[in-house]
């Protein structure tokens, strides 16, 4: 998250791999650059296999603008084109399908995002080995800050939902509000502790702001069962959960040394965490009105 005199720009970066497709200009005012590219991720059941994610991304960067008629001209003769690059205010935008097989619409999502720096060079091929490019390059990569909404167990696994704020704030009335993507993250055991501690704060409809790492994510969602906004689809990221680097409680840092002395008995310390830059409490959005059903992943 950066900072300046005026307004405060929260940071929702991923670093991700993968394979470019349909790279297109707009025929409007300014004609801007977007393509598509297909992330790879683990799949969760093999780990012979991936996974994939899809992005839609404004091409804001410069080495890439300038690649562009070579990725064009390569993924129009077939080749398969992959890098790993750094994409930007990732969010998910659901959208209507025209299935020409059975001329139904259909409900669809996918990750728009902007691209902002290329990670690695373009590399050529004529078969597209996704698991080598995972393997080589890494998966699905993401950091962030946000509020800290919710913590639920489920069966033997423990998940956390973090609205991450990104982009510039837009006046809504007196009160300045931040652009947010849903996150569900399952909570690995180092983690716990620390999001065992914060679950009171958030249960005592406190403000819990965190800055955050996760992986692999997903699209994913669930429908709203009951409440005034029953009926209603919440579309998310689901991934995983990699990293606590700063938490504040009401406003008040949160020292994570402390919570790991108490879990663990030790005096192990953990390295300094940054202060707190989290915005008024008012926007966090708070716990979903009801009871509701995660769809399949």
């Amino acid at each position: 998250m950066t900072t300046n005199t005026n307004t405060r720009y929260f940071d929702l970066h991923a670093e991700i791999s993968g394979f470019f497709q349909r790279p297109r200009q707009l025929a409007c005012k300014g004609k801007p650059t977007y393509v598509g590219f297909l992330a790879v991720r683990p799949h969760p059941q093999d780990p012979a296999k991936v996974a994939y994610t899809y992005f839609d991304l404004k091409v804001l960067c410069p080495e890439a603008l300038k690649q562009i008629q070579t990725i064009t001209d390569q993924v129009g003769s077939g080749k398969q084109v992959a890098a790993r690059i750094l994409i930007s205010d990732l969010y998910i935008d659901p959208y209507d399908f025209l299935n020409p097989e059975t001329k139904q619409v259909e409900k669809r999502t996918l990750v728009k995002g902007r691209l902002i720096k290329m990670l690695s060079p373009i590399e050529l091929s004529n078969k597209r080995d996704a698991l080598d490019v995972l393997t080589r390059l890494g998966g699905i990569a993401v950091r962030g800050a946000g509020y800290l909404n919710d913590v639920r167990d489920l069966g033997n696994r423990t998940v956390s939902t973090i609205n991450a704020m990104h982009g510039e704030p837009e006046l809504d009335g007196q009160k300045m509000k931040w652009a947010q993507t849903r996150f569900s993250l399952a909570v690995p055991a180092e983690i716990k502790p620390y999001i065992d501690f914060l679950r009171t704060g958030v249960m005592n409809q406190q403000s819990v702001f965190v800055s955050f790492k996760a992986e692999n994510f997903f699209i994913d969602s669930f429908q709203i069962k009951k409440g005034v906004r029953a009926g209603e689809t919440i579309h998310f990221l689901n991934g995983g959960l990699t990293k606590l680097s700063m938490a504040s409680v009401a406003g008040e840092r949160v020292d994570f040394a402390k919570i790991l002395n108490t879990a663990s008995g030790t005096t192990e310390t953990q390295p300094e965490m940054t202060e707190s830059m989290a915005p008024d409490a008012e926007q966090q959005d708070v716990h979903d009105e009801g009871e509701y059903l995660p769809a399949a992943a």
